[in-house]
């Protein structure tokens, strides 16, 4: 009795082993961040905090794959990836002006925000101006509610009340919806950009380098002409503007029309929408210096999620809509700011909702010709106004690098940063000093232009993205054929990459790390392990670090790589 007792027991006591090791080694492979089973509010804390895989338990199971490096018993488990470049053709290419940038137009009405702002210091233009060239789009959920007065002389010294500060940030309460419609809520909530502010932003625009897209009042019409634009102040606008010849490549009309009934309790169809703009063709065609200027359109968001504003698009583009504006456009984010985590945003999942938001953009754009190019207006990690200690730390960047990958590879024609200035997802904080995603998309400014390449890697998992781009030659001087790859490594452990396409050529780092210990939620950066902080108004230089062989990439980073001398044909 007592023998068949210790056998029963030596069974059970394997079969818990087994299942043991094979739930660790899913865990592993899966990338060690499935935290589900924790509470939210314990999870968006998380910086470093991570599920460790027993590798004694792995050794075995790790064996059985020849192309993964498998460590010493006492070691940390390491994975090596062989990058293949696809260097025959390319489909795209990335413009000068690809990552562009926002700020939203309610930092007119926010005086204190304003006052903040200050475009005459010397460290916002110097910033500002790293970044050139890029486009500039003073557009969002305020722009509803804006009315151009060249000759008010609004107080500037303190913030007046404003109830559309959520401006990009939450979907406005419930007890704001009126039943009386829009004539309640507009008289409610309308404020006045004065000629000095804009003489100010636009100044400011030309000095450092950025082209402007204005988006104009949709909410101005006229009742009794059909519910169709009035187009009176937008001249005003481009009158005072041509005086002063303010160059004005680009223009919109409104703002995610397909949420004015959730938000606002009003519609307007897209076939309305399309006569709209096409009044705005009208309106631009009056004035020599704007009528070739680019018109933008329909600002619909989040097409792949929101079946409304999916069927917005599309029927706006079947109501002729294709044929008045330059480029489809629309928004994109990942997630709720309110709720999103840590964990979300290193989750393969949840970036990979990007491919299917512009798989559904590319459809719709197919399916009625004249094929329109794409435009991301306005995006971010997390609608919301970002998600408060995440959207402005360094984890941030997974997202917002990745999305810049994906969007090249697609043909997207211009990527718009939400914002440069303003909300919890900004370039750069209250008091004008760079968030880590500044430093990252100043690097991707520097190193990308033309041609976009296919990067492959084996062995390939879901953790590890790969991106490949001919180099912008200029500015570290490249010589033509130049190359660059960049990467996010998504797991807790360093990965080791190699080039055996570019075996014995030299390289040149920017490899990208959190800058203290709070890791993925460090709200500094380092650039090759110097920690990158400002000189007084001035910039630190960001110098690659020379190397050769393979590339020991740390966990939870991402970078860029260069091989200056690849002799890409595709890249002279």
């Amino acid at each position: 009795m007592h023998h068949h007792k210790r056998f029963w027991r030596k069974i059970l006591v394997l079969g818990l082993s087994m299942i043991i090791i094979v739930c660790t080694a899913e865990d592993f492979l899966k990338g060690d961040s499935n935290l589900k089973w924790l509470p939210v509010a314990q999870r968006r804390q998380v910086s470093s905090f991570v599920l460790k895989p027993r590798i004694t338990d792995l050794r075995y199971v790790m064996s059985r794959r020849p192309d993964v490096i498998v460590p010493s018993k006492n070691s940390a488990m390491k994975w090596k990836f062989n990058i293949h470049l696809n260097v025959s053709k390319s489909a795209y290419e990335t413009s000068m002006t690809f990552l562009s940038l926002c700020i939203a137009s309610s930092i007119f009405r926010n005086t204190t925000e304003w006052i903040h702002f200050n475009t005459g210091s010397q460290k916002l233009q110097n910033l500002a101006a790293a970044l050139s060239p890029a486009n500039l789009r003073l557009g969002g959920t305020a722009a509803d509610f804006l009315t151009f007065d060249p000759y008010s002389k609004k107080d500037d010294s303190a913030s007046s009340p404003d109830i559309t500060d959520k401006d990009d940030f939450f979907m406005l309460d419930a007890g704001l919806l009126w039943d009386a419609g829009f004539s309640k809520l507009h008289d409610s909530t309308n404020y006045t950009m004065t000629g000095k502010q804009w003489d100010s932003i636009t100044t400011f625009a030309q000095k450092v380098g950025w082209d402007l897209m204005f988006d104009f009042n949709l909410f101005k019409w006229h009742r009794w002409q059909e519910g169709l634009w009035d187009p009176s102040n937008a001249e005003l606008l481009l009158k005072y503007s041509a005086e002063r010849n303010v160059s004005i490549p680009a223009f919109q009309l409104g703002n995610e029309p397909n949420s004015f009934k959730h938000n606002f309790n009003l519609s307007i169809a897209p076939e309305t929408l399309a006569k709209d703009l096409q009044l705005l063709r009208d309106t631009l065609a009056k004035f020599p210096q704007y009528s070739q200027s680019s018109v933008f359109g329909p600002e619909v968001t989040s097409i792949s999620r929101h079946v409304g504003a999916r069927k917005y698009m599309d029927q706006f583009l079947k109501d002729g809509g294709n044929k008045v504006v330059d480029a489809a456009s629309w928004h994109h984010y990942y997630l709720d700011g309110r709720t999103a985590t840590v964990e979300q945003f290193m989750d393969p999942k949840v970036l990979d909702g990007m491919k299917t938001e512009l798989q559904t953009a590319l459809n719709l754009t197919g399916q009625s010709p004249p094929v329109l190019p794409l435009r991301l207006t306005e995006t971010s990690s997390c609608y919301g106004g970002g998600a408060p200690g995440i959207s402005d730390r360094f984890v941030a960047g997974f997202m917002w690098l990745d999305k810049l990958g994906l969007c090249a590879q697609a043909g997207v024609t211009a990527v718009f940063r939400q914002t440069f200035y303003r909300g919890n997802y900004a370039l750069l904080s209250v008091d004008l000093d760079p968030n880590p995603d500044y430093y990252l998309s100043l690097l991707y400014k520097r190193l990308i232009l033309g041609p976009v390449l296919n990067a492959t890697f084996e062995p390939s998992i879901s953790h590890l993205r790969v991106y490949a781009h001919c180099v912008r030659r200029d500015f570290y001087n490249y010589p033509q054929g130049a190359v660059v790859l960049y990467y996010l490594n998504l797991r807790d452990s360093n990965v080791t990459l190699t080039l055996d396409q570019f075996e014995g050529q030299s390289l040149d780092l920017f490899l990208l790390s959190p800058g203290d210990g709070a890791g993925p939620l460090s709200k500094l950066v380092k650039l090759n392990g110097q920690t990158l902080t400002m000189q007084g108004p001035e910039l630190p230089p960001l110098n690659p670090s020379p190397h050769k062989g393979d590339i020991s990439v740390s966990a939870q980073s991402f970078g860029f790589i260069v091989v200056p001398n690849a002799q890409v044909k595709v890249c002279s």
